[in-house]
């Protein structure tokens, strides 16, 4: 209520902590795929080692980071305290995001822009959406092709063991037809040796 006549000074700021704490999920949301991602590259033992597709999305999120709008004093990532590390990772320092808000929240809000007006958001949609398309995404993508390796190889393994199966029936065939021969020349072998046998005896009694 007032109580009399005069003039006051109000000062304004804006309110970054939900802000703050969405760009905070970003960061470790963006981490969490670089590392899953280094786990199917390079020393990683990941059941995608050797496949392109993790270079290829290795490559799609690195453009998030080089994203760049037109404004004046706040640009890019940098500009509101997002910067890549060494290894690819994300770090967000709050210190030089409150900064940017208190001397261009306007500039910054308009950088960040939403996923439907433009922005970085607008753009880290679009970029995502290349992922996950259902037509040309490349998570799409690699997952018909690997479907498609995946039928060719049970083709190729159920041609294999046809094969093997056939093999296996003609080796029994030519044993079979082994031990046959061998009862044969063991009879043969029996009635030569009969043969001498009989005829040495007839010999000694002559």
């Amino acid at each position: 209520e007032l109580q009399n006549v005069g003039t006051t000074n109000i000062t304004l700021s804006p309110d970054t902590a939900g802000i703050e704490e969405s760009i905070s999920n970003l960061v470790a949301s963006f981490n969490a795929a670089v590392d899953e991602i280094d786990t199917h590259r390079g020393s990683g033992t990941g059941a995608l080692r050797g496949n392109s597709l993790p270079s290829d999305l290795a490559s799609v999120i690195k453009q998030l980071t080089q994203y760049q709008s037109g404004g004046a004093s706040v640009s890019t990532l940098a500009d509101v305290g997002l910067e890549v590390d060494k290894s690819g990772h994300l770090q967000f320092n709050s210190a030089t995001f409150a900064t940017a808000m208190n001397q261009h929240s306007n500039e910054v809000r308009s950088f960040l822009g939403s996923s439907l007006d433009g922005g970085f958001l607008k753009a880290a949609s679009d970029v995502l959406s290349r992922v996950d398309s259902l037509s040309g995404g490349i998570l799409t993508d690699a997952t018909s092709n690997i479907a498609r390796a995946l039928s060719a190889e049970d083709s190729h393994i159920a041609d294999q063991q046809e094969r093997i199966a056939v093999m296996e029936e003609n080796l029994r065939q030519r044993m079979g037809a082994a031990d046959a021969l061998i009862a044969l020349l063991e009879q043969r072998a029996t009635m030569i040796t009969g043969l001498f046998e009989a005829a040495k005896a007839n010999n000694n009694n002559a």
